[in-house]
Formats: C-alpha cells, sequence, structure tokens
C-alpha cells in the first residue's frame, strides 16, 4: 500500500512473497533483525496464504545487488486487501483508497476484480460481506 497507493505511513512490517528460496531470504531476514534489533517478523511473508494466483503484472520498484523488489498491481491488491480484510487493521481504510483509485462503482465491479485473482468458490462470506460494505458506502 505504502509504495504502490501511498495513502498512509507505514506500518511495523513488510508484506512479502518470496518468488524463490524461501527458506534463505527467511534465514538473511532473522540476521537483519538480530543485527538492527528489528522484530523478528520485519519482513511477514503470511501474505503467500492468500495468493491463489499470481499477479499478472509486477512493476520493478528498486532493484540492489542480488535483490529485485517488485510491486503487483492495485486490482491485485484490491483482491488481496479484500481476501485478508483483517479486523483492527488498515485494511477497510485500505480497500477504500484502493476502490477510489480503481474507480469501482460498484459492487459488480468489485466482485469481478477479486474474482480475477481468487477462483470463486473460494471466495469467502467474509470477503463478499467486506466488499458489500465497502460498496454501499457511497449508495
Amino acid at each position: 500500500m505504502l509504495l504502490v497507493i501511498q495513502n498512509r505511513d507505514a506500518t511495523n512490517d513488510i508484506d512479502a512473497y518470496f518468488a524463490v528460496e524461501p527458506e534463505a531470504i527467511r534465514e538473511v531476514v532473522a540476521e537483519i533483525a538480530t543485527e538492527r534489533g528489528l522484530p523478528a517478523d520485519w519482513l511477514n511473508d503470511a501474505v503467500k496464504g492468500f495468493i491463489h494466483r499470481r499477479p499478472d503484472s509486477v512493476s520493478l520498484w528498486a532493484s540492489y545487488p542480488g535483490l529485485n523488489i517488485h510491486t503487483p498491481s492495485p486490482r491485485y491488491i484490491f483482491a488481496m486487501k479484500a481476501e485478508a480484510a483483517r479486523a483492527g487493521t488498515s485494511d477497510f481504510e485500505d480497500l477504500r483508497a484502493l476502490r477510489r483509485r480503481l474507480r469501482l462503482k460498484t459492487l459488480n465491479q468489485a466482485i469481478a476484480v477479486v474474482d480475477t485473482y481468487i477462483p470463486a468458490d473460494r471466495l469467502s462470506m467474509k470477503t463478499k460481506l467486506t466488499l458489500e460494505t465497502l460498496c454501499e458506502e457511497d449508495g
């Protein structure tokens, strides 16, 4: 959200998906956490639990020796945020910002974006209700 939409300040962790060698990356992340006094979960790959389909497109955000940082499209982020929709987090505010950015006016439009990345038979009732609430806000 911070890198793509820039609608808010940073949170205490960075959500990431490790495309290759996740165990090696976790080892390096743990070393960095120890060296820098960061929480062990400062680079959080729990997002892997929400990924049903990989992003259709990504953009290179930054490149460093041995590390490329890519960001997914706002459409993909919208689908992942809708699927996660964690209570007590900034997820709903993020969905509002993404909805504005994507100019989604109706529930059907919002569901169509989510359906692109999450199979209809995997779409949870929580996600459907979150999208209904989001789309009812503007009447």
